[in-house]
């Protein structure tokens, strides 16, 4: 008999025999128990994960001539239901089946027989009943795909209406290259990747009655290079087998299958993050002098950087992994788990994901450059000269930080400046309205200066934590230091009689009382005050000065004149009021103005003067 290669020799017969396929095989062996079977399946799924093996079972278990099912009733558990479903392997059904020698299951090679012609033969072979011995007929078109769009044109009637004793089975890697008419009349499974760890498993047992041994080290080094197929895994380990029956090393496997040391990528990282860029270009050479294939020094590569990269993110979450756990994440042993451990330990979320970027996108450019090589080195170079960073929230953290302790310190200068100032001032006699020295200005708008942003608005949580001076000079000025440039004018003009904390008496002319005593202006006093002194509620009222008679006509001429810098001599408000209302009649009455004013009709034009 000649020989079987491990692919062929340990084929899965039954359903428990499919590897990490179960979401398949148990709605199969239930359909089959609940005799809910349909017409037509689809298999679709990643090359080596079992399609056309678990095509082949459920024929066997169609087609057992030892089959149970009979025996399932409604109260049967339904793992014992499954059981009762498997093929005996033993019947002259299941032998042939086995062999590809039955005439019931017919097996095509959809590549090969893609033409309208060959759907036809099969078209005019429905007609006939299943052979003795057999329930069904079965057709398994292997790489459905590659059928032609007149072939599966052809084909969609019988799909749709075959025989009752009819059962198609299509398998395919791209099920996207299936039209969509084909699709909705088949009941479509998807095979997945079969998991390291089974393929490891599976492995072990294939050497088990092989009876020969290897490292765990060599076996999930196989197990990883399938990458979740389960014949690649077969054929790697076929060729090793049959390079020597001794015991391999694993430098040596690794050589037999062209895989890049693990080492070599440990070394380029660690000379990404010591920024050296000559120690890269040296690792790199080494792996370019033996020959590599460049889409899996590519592939391993990225591969490297993201397991750094999801590790640090892992280590970060608030949920700790166990070892186990991340070395099935990442697909590495617990040496290199540790390894990749020690080298992000003292490397940034931040830094390392900047760095996964260059690494991403010089793999891509690598894949499709004539000079893959350079790709490579001007990405290392880049990568090894990245300075690190800190992430932009965490640098609005601490400037926010900074802030903050330059306002409390600012707080606290500024109460010592205000008590010293209200001790210098306390002499002078309430609600008069002195001159006051620019410096005195500029100090007191360096106390009460509004933060970026105030909008004349002091937030809650930024009000002065100081005590109350109740100097009217300085509360003026801090006025003007907020750009109320025209109620700082106003209250210049008028007295304080009553200025303490919560409460405020203004006594002012006819003007300045009409101007204040508006809740816009009371709104604004409010603010200032709240920013200047820290109290939320004030009680602010006005009263309005008396005329002045002719008796205390004198009298009342010095008190309403106030000199403001030394030179400036205020007038009665009154005889100004008259004074501006004149200038504005003869003003009016000007030839030129009248044209103006004939001219912008429907304006409103509050004041006007001539300039001489």
């Amino acid at each position: 008999m000649s020989y079987l290669v491990i692919a062929r020799k340990f084929r899965p017969q039954s359903f428990s025999s499919i590897t990490g396929q179960e979401h398949v095989t148990k709605a199969l062996a239930n359909a089959i128990a609940r005799k809910r079977i349909p017409h037509a399946l689809l298999f679709t799924g990643p090359r080596g994960v079992g399609k056309t093996s678990c095509a082949r079972v459920f024929a066997k278990a169609l087609n057992c001539q030892n089959s149970q099912v009979d025996k399932i009733t409604p109260d049967l558990e339904p793992t014992q239901a499954r059981k009762l479903v498997e093929p005996c392997g033993e019947c002259v059904n299941c032998y042939e089946i086995a062999k590809s020698t039955s005439l019931a299951v017919r097996e095509i090679d959809g590549a090969s027989n893609n033409s309208v012609d060959n759907v036809r033969e099969i078209i005019e072979s429905l007609r006939t009943m299943p052979p003795s011995g057999s329930n069904y007929k079965i057709y398994i078109i292997d790489e459905v795909h590659m059928l032609s769009t007149q072939a599966f044109n052809a084909l969609l009637k019988s799909l749709e209406e075959p025989p009752p004793d009819t059962i198609f089975i299509f398998a395919t890697t791209e099920p996207h290259k299936i039209p969509e008419t084909v699709i909705s009349r088949c009941q479509r499974h998807d095979f997945r990747a079969i998991p390291e760890d089974l393929i490891f498993n599976e492995l072990k047992q294939i050497l088990l009655k092989e009876g020969t041994h290897l490292a765990d080290e060599i076996t999930d080094l196989i197990a990883r290079k399938a990458h979740g197929s389960m014949r690649d895994a077969q054929s790697l380990l076929e060729r090793l087998l049959a390079f020597s029956s001794d015991d391999i090393d694993l430098p040596t496997a690794r050589q037999l299958f062209g895989a890049i040391d693990v080492e070599l990528f440990f070394q380029i990282s660690a000379s990404v993050f010591a920024q050296d860029a000559s120690g890269c270009f040296e690792h790199l050479d080494q792996a370019f002098s033996e020959s590599i294939d460049i889409r899996a020094f590519v592939a391993e590569f990225l591969s490297h950087w993201r397991n750094l990269l999801v590790l640090k993110n892992a280590s970060l979450g608030k949920k700790k992994m166990s070892s186990r756990t991340l070395c099935k994440l990442l697909g590495t042993s617990e040496a290199e788990l540790q390894r990749l451990q020690l080298q992000v330990e003292n490397v940034s979320n931040f830094d390392l994901q900047r760095v996964f970027d260059v690494a991403e996108a010089a793999a891509n450019r690598a894949l499709s450059s004539d000079c893959p090589r350079f790709a490579l080195e001007s990405a290392l170079a880049k990568m090894a000269s990245l300075p690190s960073l800190k992430p932009l929230p965490e640098l609005l953290a601490r400037l926010e930080e900074l802030e903050k302790l330059s306002l409390a310190s600012d707080r606290v200068q500024n109460r010592s400046v205000a008590q010293a100032r209200a001790i210098g001032k306390d002499s002078e006699p309430r609600g008069m309205t002195s001159a006051l020295h620019p410096s005195d200005i500029a100090e007191a708008h360096e106390q009460s200066a509004p933060l970026e942003g105030d909008h004349n608005e002091t937030p809650m949580d930024l009000k002065p934590s100081r005590e109350f001076s109740p100097s009217w000079e300085a509360f003026v000025a801090h006025v003007q230091a907020r750009s109320e440039v025209v109620l700082a004018a106003h209250l210049r003009r008028v007295s304080a009689d009553v200025f303490r904390q919560g409460e405020l008496l203004i006594r002012a002319g006819k003007f300045d009382f009409e101007s204040l005593n508006t809740a816009e202006s009371r709104a604004a006093i409010t603010r200032c005050l709240l920013s200047y002194s820290g109290c939320e509620k004030w009680k602010i009222s006005f009263e309005q000065q008396a005329l002045p008679t002719k008796a205390s006509a004198e009298t009342k001429a010095k008190r309403s004149s106030n000199i403001v810098e030394g030179s400036i001599v205020h007038r009665d408000l009154e005889k100004q009021q008259e004074e501006i209302t004149k200038i504005d009649a003869e003003a009016r009455e000007h030839p030129m103005v009248k044209v103006a004013l004939s001219t912008f009709t429907g304006s409103k034009i509050d004041k006007v003067s001539i300039l001489k």
